[in-house]
C-alpha cells in the first residue's frame, strides 16, 4: 500500500514481568489514551476502522500482546516481535483474540526476552482454534544470514520483510 498513517508511540515507563505495584494501572491508562487517539482518527474519517494494524518489538512487543487482548476489536492484524510478557500467566486473555491474525517473531537465542514468551502465546492461540496465528523463530544461522549480530534485535529484518508486509496489509 502507498498510503498509511503511522503512530510511533513510546511507552513512558519500563515495566516488570510480572507487574510491580502500580505498573498495570499505568499501562491501562496509556493504552486507553492511545485508543482514544485512534478512535478520534477513525471518527474524523482519516483512518479506516477495518485497517488498523499494531506492531511492536521487545517491551513494545509485550505492549502489543497486552493491547490486542485489551482492545481486540480495534486491530485488523498484529505483529509482535521479541515480546516481553504482559499477559496473565495462564494466557486465558488470549480468548479475546482467538480469531485475529497475529504473527509472532522471536530469535531462539534471545537472552533479553526468552523465545518461550512467543512460543507459549502461539501454542495457546492454536489451542484456542486460531487458524490465523503465525510464529517465526529465527535460529542463530538465520540471524547470521540476516546480518543480525544481537539475537534480540530482530525488528529490522522483520519490518523489512516484504512477505510480512504483504500479509499485514492483506486485511
Amino acid at each position: 500500500t502507498d498510503d498509511a498513517y503511522v503512530i510511533a508511540a513510546q511507552y513512558p515507563e519500563s515495566y516488570h514481568t510480572p507487574f510491580e505495584e502500580g505498573e498495570e494501572k499505568i499501562m491501562e491508562d496509556w493504552l486507553a489514551a492511545y485508543t482514544e487517539l485512534i478512535q478520534s482518527l477513525i471518527e474524523e474519517g482519516k483512518v479506516d476502522a477495518d485497517r488498523v494494524y499494531l506492531t511492536g518489538a521487545s517491551m513494545g512487543g509485550g505492549l502489543v500482546l497486552r493491547y490486542m487482548t485489551d482492545y481486540p476489536e480495534l486491530f485488523a492484524r498484529v505483529v509482535a516481535m521479541c515480546s516481553r510478557g504482559t499477559i496473565n500467566e495462564d494466557l486465558s486473555v488470549l480468548e479475546a483474540v482467538a480469531d485475529k491474525p497475529i504473527w509472532l517473531f522471536h530469535a531462539e537465542s534471545d537472552f533479553v526476552n526468552p523465545s518461550v514468551n512467543s512460543k507459549e502465546v502461539y501454542e495457546k492461540l492454536v489451542e484456542l482454534g486460531n487458524k490465523d496465528a503465525k510464529l517465526t523463530i529465527f535460529s542463530d544461522e538465520d540471524l547470521e544470514k540476516l546480518g543480525v549480530g544481537f539475537s534480540h534485535a530482530i525488528w529490522a529484518p522483520v519490518l523489512n520483510d516484504m512477505e510480512m508486509m504483504e500479509w499485514l496489509f492483506e486485511a
